[in-house]
């Protein structure tokens, strides 16, 4: 009679397990449809993912420590989200309206891709923004980007580099002259004391920060790492009697620089400068802008070439941009599409990693100094205005309103992070060998920019 029992008793739980491997196959099948028509037709689940954005913009937007006003129309008047206090703005808070053209690209780009898909739904024309650097700041303030990129775990190598570098810099020189209209034309931003200055004032006085703390003799042989189109260093070599050689892995710049200056062009990759300069020691060594492009695997690197190219008694000076956002992880890269689609192979340096590369490389800080987004920010909207008013100059010369349309988003999206305090400046004076007694008595210090 038992064994009867215990047989039955087998035959139901076998039937139940049987029954149970049909629902988890039936389970499976619908999720695999489901990503099938997600893939292939996306917009087909955009009523599904409507509710889903909505829900993930009250999240950050309509909570006690939100800051920042968001509405969203499409279809001509039907509200996607709309803050809570729309109508009862407080003193000073920043209001943006997105109006979105294609309902079905801008919400599946978002739900796939987010920071991302968000820029290549605005270059595709599927929203506008009252706006965009307002909106983009609102996104900043309210939203944590913490982990939306992340470092791989792996060294750049220099055919990587080589290809990133390419990808940027060599669009094209009359792309770049369009917004970057300054003498110098420096990719970088420059230090402002008011905002009526121009881009001219802002520049020289970066240049001459530089150039204080260098403290430059005439006749001296100098290195700028990452020169640019090397009109800085055409000032430089001008203004203190120097002779200037800069280094570049951009053809376009190599070109330019060796036609239009008095530097002298030296092309190649930053790890080879040694080789490159059959092993010149140079009394000065600066670099500005350019760090942004090693990353934390390779800075060590970086500083070993810079060592073995300096004088015993030279120095190093370096501006470049540095995270202010202790919150977020060292190992974090920055904006997803800028570094998609712009800066392919960056990220932003973070101020406790370069310390770490000049102790390893056993090189010495004698000088830090850190100055706020501002200066940048303003930098931004001054090229994102100069592009605009170029654009149909560009149009004629072929460039298509994709690459308009994606460095408007990118100025507009770094003068947003600049402006919500995530990223500041940094500048370091580096030598070989340490100075026995160090004061600061300000001949490091700029004392206009410290003002402010």
């Amino acid at each position: 009679m038992d064994f009867y029992k215990n047989a039955i008793k087998r035959m139901k739980s076998n039937k139940s397990l049987s029954m149970n491997r049909k629902t988890i196959a039936i389970v499976l099948t619908i999720i695999v449809i489901v990503i099938m028509i997600f893939m292939y037709n996306p917009s087909i689940l955009t009523p599904v993912f409507i509710p889903i954005v909505r829900n993930r913009l009250s999240s950050g937007l309509d909570n006690p420590k939100s800051f920042g006003l968001l509405k969203i129309v499409y279809n001509g008047d039907q509200i996607l989200f709309k803050s809570k206090h729309w109508d009862h703005p407080r003193e000073h808070e920043p209001r943006a309206i997105v109006t979105v053209t294609d309902i079905n690209d801008f919400i599946t780009s978002v739900i796939k891709d987010n920071e991302i898909g968000l820029g290549e739904s605005y270059v595709h024309k599927s929203w506008f923004a009252d706006d965009l650097m307002i909106f983009i700041q609102i996104m900043c303030f309210n939203f944590d980007t913490n982990k939306s990129v992340r470092m791989p775990m792996t060294l750049k190598s220099k055919s990587m580099d080589q290809k990133n570098i390419e990808y940027h810099y060599d669009v094209g020189n009359d792309f770049y002259e369009t917004f970057l209209t300054d003498k110098l034309m420096a990719y970088t931003c420059g230090f402002w004391k008011d905002p009526r200055e121009t881009l001219d004032d802002s520049q020289f006085r970066k240049v001459d920060t530089v150039l204080t703390k260098l403290k430059l003799k005439p006749g001296m042989k100098v290195l700028d790492i990452g020169c640019g189109w090397g009109r800085i260093g055409d000032y430089v070599s001008n203004k203190e009697k120097v002779t200037v050689y800069g280094l570049t892995i951009s053809r376009a710049q190599y070109d330019y620089m060796k036609k239009n200056t008095s530097v002298i062009p030296i092309y190649g990759d930053y790890r080879d400068i040694a080789k490159l300069t059959n092993h010149m020691k140079f009394d000065a060594i600066y670099s500005i802008g350019m760090y942004e492009a090693v990353t934390q695997f390779n800075g060590t690197m970086f500083f070993d070439q810079v060592k073995q190219s300096l004088k015993d008694n030279g120095v190093f000076v370096m501006h470049c941009i540095s995270s202010i956002d202790t919150s977020k992880p060292q190992d974090y890269m920055g904006d997803s599409y800028v570094l998609k689609h712009i800066f392919p192979g960056g990220q932003i340096p973070d101020v406790q990693w370069i310390y770490r590369h000049i102790r390893d490389s056993r090189m010495s800080l004698i000088h830090h100094e850190m100055f706020g987004g501002q200066h940048y920010a303003e930098t931004l909207k001054h090229w994102r205005q100069n592009m605009l008013k170029s654009r149909d100059y560009l149009l004629s010369r072929g460039y298509k309103e994709e690459l308009i349309r994606s460095y408007e988003y990118y100025f507009s999206s770094c003068e947003a992070a600049f402006r919500a305090n995530t990223m500041g400046l940094s500048h370091f004076v580096i030598v070989n060998h340490p100075i026995a007694d160090i004061r600061n008595d300000g001949n490091y210090l700029c004392p206009s920019i410290n003002a402010n």
